[in-house]
């Protein structure tokens, strides 16, 4: 095997050395005994001279959040599957220091869940098969010599995480997986930074040579990914701040609720700290929560900083739309509450239902923010302290998705027109990010009807067709040997709807006429003849396709309900 291209031999897949640790009653090679997701820290030192220049390829079964000198760079890799598993190149030029550096990532690896996901399984868009880390890069000298290369290998060194107890929610209907909770006291904090003490840090297990697939041979591969470039550009990342706050309440350590006049006075303090950053002090063993809301939906990360508070308890919880009921609101016992969800903007008046994160204060100068990006228009604050008063000094959000620009103009005499343009663009960006999506909050997945009317808005109003691109290769490498595409892709559970592998064709066809990518076209002719060659088998006598397997389906209707 040699490394004549990146991630292909010269670096190797590595993971957490679990025999180097006492992991007490934490049993190895899972966090808790109750959560099957595996996550790490890993860290490499290196010296760089003045002017020195680094290009760094990563990659991770599952997902990865990178630093470089403490600073947030990327996190990735895009969705794929297996046999197409992305890698990210970094330039991190200009994060390096002359003297003592540091690389830094946060991984990880869903493999061990189980394939559904609203039973404490992994995400259904996020396919994986490994507990895995990879990097690879040279430090280059400005005179361009290679002083030093940071390939995983035993310099890298990492520890088990401690912190994080993913935790299955109740059936809300989705397909995201077990949700965060987050434990202050047991993270590693200060990591990130080049003057952490790693003292007591383990080196990594090598595991594999990585491999691409420009030059994937007969040999034997222990592990099943074949990394491939990344062929869209990394998501947008905007901070955001919640344009309200409503619905204060307060519940004293006596136990009493606070009265009309208190919640209107911490409802201003809570504003004071959405708009203009000003911290909120929370007494000891009180219960304070409150609705924030945004003028439209989002996508993104919420983001909580606290100060002291040890034990305090934060959830967050996400919606799309309020949930309205006949008589009183219980907001404090809303998982029994039984309403109906309208799109009516009452935050005062609403529930927000569905699901949650928690994080739980260590007792220090804390932040948090969920692995994954959370999808919402109202997020429910609720925070408990315990023996200690809290100090909150954030909360907002960023907002995250692909990073289409709107190019084209539309107008019309009737100004309805432009309002809906607007609504359409905005549900447009609300559902692309590594992937097209059906719906942002629910499943996050990718399906072949939605998106051939996804991919002509990326051509028409953005003219970028990458992310088209990709989708169109993802369901050609859904396919099984002579078969047609699945109906959604990446997904770790497979589904096939007949009328949806016929629009993948139409996708094909669709990126051929606004592009003229004619190499690209060339490349799916294989599946598309494969495809319509498995119709023709269904074919009858009067040229008409009856006793199609699958889910044939080519749009809801009410009697499924």
């Amino acid at each position: 095997m040699t490394a004549s291209s990146p991630m292909n031999g010269r670096s190797s897949w590595v993971w957490i050395d679990y025999a180097a640790y006492d992991m007490g009653s934490w049993s190895a090679p899972t966090n808790t005994g109750d959560s099957p997701f595996l996550m790490g820290y890993f860290r490499r030192r290196f010296t760089a001279p003045a002017n020195a220049r680094l290009t760094l390829h990563v990659s991770a079964d599952s997902r990865y959040i990178l630093w470089c000198n403490g600073v947030a760079v990327g996190r990735g890799p895009a969705k794929g599957d297996v046999r197409h598993q992305f890698f990210e190149t970094y330039d991190l030029s200009a994060h390096l220091r002359d003297g003592e550096n540091v690389l830094v990532a946060q991984v990880v690896s869903f493999a061990r869940a189980r394939a559904f996901p609203s039973q404490s399984g992994a995400p259904n868009s996020i396919m994986t098969a490994a507990w895995l880390f990879a990097a690879e890069g040279d430090v280059v000298d400005a005179n361009g010599n290679v002083v030093d290369t940071v390939d995983t290998d035993a310099r890298w060194v990492a520890i088990p995480d401690r912190a994080y107890r993913w935790r299955h929610r109740e059936n809300w209907g989705t397909y995201l997986g077990m949700l965060e909770e987050v434990h202050g006291a047991e993270y590693p904090w200060g990591w990130q930074q080049a003057d952490f003490d790693d003292a007591a840090w383990k080196p990594v297990q090598a595991l594999h040579p990585t491999v691409s697939d420009a030059e994937v041979t007969g040999l034997d591969m222990h592990v099943p990914q074949v990394l491939t470039p990344r062929t869209i550009p990394m998501l947008e990342e905007t901070p955001m701040r919640f344009d309200g706050a409503a619905h204060v309440r307060l519940i004293h350590p006596t136990g009493t609720e606070g009265s009309a006049a208190e919640c209107r006075a911490w409802t201003k303090a809570v504003i004071a700290l959405i708009r203009d950053d000003r911290a909120v002090r929370i007494p000891a063993n009180t219960k304070l929560s409150v609705t924030l809301w945004c003028d439209a939906l989002q996508t993104g990360f919420p983001e909580i900083a606290v100060e002291e508070g040890r034990g305090t308890r934060i959830t967050a919880t996400y919606a799309e739309a309020l949930t309205y009921g006949d008589g009183a609101i219980d907001q404090e016992n809303w998982r029994d509450f039984k309403g109906n969800i309208e799109p009516r903007h009452a935050p005062d008046e609403g529930v927000v239902m569905g699901y949650w994160d928690e994080y739980i204060s260590g007792g220090g100068a804390e932040s948090w923010e969920p692995i994954l990006w959370r999808t919402f228009r109202y997020v429910r604050i609720e925070i408990e302290t315990a023996e200690e008063p809290v100090t909150v000094t954030q909360l907002s959000y960023r907002f995250t998705g692909y990073p289409y620009e709107e190019r084209a103009s539309f107008r019309s005499s009737d100004p309805g027109h432009a309002r809906l343009w607007e609504l359409s663009w905005r549900t447009a960006r609300l559902c692309a990010h590594e992937t097209y999506e059906d719906c942002p909050y629910y499943e996050q997945l990718q399906y072949a009807g939605d998106t051939q009317v996804q991919a002509r808005i990326g051509y028409t109003v953005a003219a970028d067709p990458r992310l088209a691109r990709q989708a169109i290769r993802h369901f050609d490498w859904s396919r099984e040997a002579s078969g047609p595409p699945q109906s959604r892709y990446p997904s770790r559970n497979p589904q096939y709807i007949p009328t949806w592998s016929m629009i993948w064709v139409m996708l094909v066809r669709d990126y051929w006429w606004h592009t003229g990518d004619v190499e690209e076209t060339a490349n799916r002719l294989p599946g598309i003849s494969s495809t319509l060659s498995w119709f023709e088998r269904y074919e009858n006598s009067d040229g008409l396709l009856e006793a199609l397997p699958g889910w044939k389906v080519v749009d809801w209707v009410a009697g499924w309900n």
